[in-house]
């Protein structure tokens, strides 16, 4: 059996437990989470990729800046 008929094959085994599991993976991604604390998580998510410059970009940028003065 070749690659391509063996995936095939599973996918006909399983393909309808895969595709509720895709379901379930929707609705998961669309509810809220929490933290035990009560903390939206997505929220935090989303305000922190807007907030600018990480901690790490900016010790990169540091050291970019730094190494070309060195240079110079």
């Amino acid at each position: 059996m070749g690659t391509a008929s063996f995936f095939i094959s599973m996918h006909k085994k399983v393909g309808f437990h895969f595709q509720n599991s895709l379901g379930v993976v929707k609705k998961m991604i669309n509810q809220k989470r929490y933290t035990t604390v009560g903390t939206d998580i997505n929220e935090v998510k989303r305000l922190n990729s807007q907030s600018g410059l990480s901690y790490n970009d900016v010790k990169k940028l540091l050291a970019e800046r730094y190494l070309a003065n060195k240079r110079e």
